[in-house]
């Protein structure tokens, strides 16, 4: 028998917004905590963190499209701040690089 309206139908379905996170959400708070923590404590490179950054903004984004959710928020905002704050170190480095050479700052490695 169909049914019809908001009814669940227990067939392992989890579409109802207030049971399941959306995984885009999940995966930018990941990438939004990566990004950070990648920049402060373990000191990662700053281009690798900008990237996290990015993606992560990119999904929280697409998640809040769908349907405005706390994970997709704070997703957004902990990327942001992983972004700002490689974003800052990368042109700092960049800046080091050029006054003392090409080696300071670890870019040697990249090039």
């Amino acid at each position: 028998m169909e049914q019809i309206g908001n009814e669940s139908n227990n067939s392992g379905n989890f579409n109802d917004s207030n049971h399941s996170p959306d995984s885009g959400a999940i995966a930018s708070v990941i990438l939004g905590a990566l990004s950070c923590a990648g920049i402060i404590a373990a000191g990662l490179s700053s281009l690798i963190c900008l990237a996290l950054g990015i993606a992560g903004i990119l999904l929280a984004v697409n998640a809040n499209k769908d349907s405005k959710t706390t994970a997709g928020t704070v997703g957004f905002v902990l990327s942001i701040i992983g972004t700002c704050l490689s974003g800052i170190g990368a042109v700092s480095c960049v800046i080091c690089s050029t006054s003392l050479g090409i080696t300071a700052c670890g870019l040697g490695q990249f090039l």
